[in-house]
């Protein structure tokens, strides 16, 4: 049985949406219980480092949590720089395109590269993977930093289904569902999963923040 929808509006960044005056929006319905919303990415930094080093990574919707997954596997790959466009990234092979919509602010998401300290598998296993993925890896006497290598050795499938959902849960088209307790799955489009080794991501909200549970093949 379907979980009862909600429709809200959101703006997105359409295929011509760099063209002067161009302007669109586009209705993205979600399941119960989903509790992102595309303007929290400008009001909540999505890092902050503390003057003693620690590093806090937020991820109040799917979106951002995609922002830090690339990011922490691939930093050389992420653009910081502001002032160039990333439009053509998709179409190019590299990273999806994750700057704000039109609707959500002036300005773009950029990312610094992470310091090595702490590491970017730390990170990731700290603050990216779910606790209930971490369960089941400590539950197999397996390490988790495992499974950041393996994502690391296999970034360009990640980055293909990211580019099939460059604006994450927003993206016009997609489908988001949900699949347990505070758990949701996000997949690409049927036409476009065709061609992915992953064709989802499974996603949980634990404490405010959407964490990784895994991907979906």
């Amino acid at each position: 049985m379907l979980a009862a929808c909600t429709e809200r509006t959101v703006y997105y960044r359409p295929m011509l949406g760099a063209l002067p005056g161009a302007e669109t929006q586009s209705v993205v319905t979600t399941p119960r219980g989903y509790e992102g919303d595309p303007r929290l990415i400008n009001q909540t930094p999505l890092r902050q480092e503390a003057p003693d080093g620690e590093v806090t990574l937020s991820a109040k919707n799917i979106r951002s949590l995609m922002v830090h997954i690339i990011t922490l596997l691939d930093p050389e790959s992420v653009d910081s720089s502001p002032s160039q466009a990333a439009s053509g990234d998709a179409q190019a092979g590299g990273s999806p395109d994750l700057a704000p919509s039109p609707g959500e602010g002036t300005e773009r998401i950029t990312y610094a590269p992470p310091r090595s300290t702490p590491s970017n598998a730390d990170l990731f296993v700290k603050q990216v993977l779910s606790e209930r993925t971490l369960r089941e890896f400590a539950d197999r006497g397996v390490d988790p930093r495992e499974a950041y290598e393996f994502l690391r050795e296999n970034v360009d499938d990640v980055r293909a289904l990211f580019n099939a959902l460059p604006q994450g849960e927003f993206t016009p088209g997609i489908f988001l569902r949900k699949i347990g307790d505070r758990t949701f799955r996000l997949a690409a489009a049927p036409q476009l999963a065709k061609k992915l080794r992953y064709t989802a991501m499974d996603v949980v909200l634990e404490g405010g923040d959407y964490r990784l549970r895994w991907f979906v093949e």
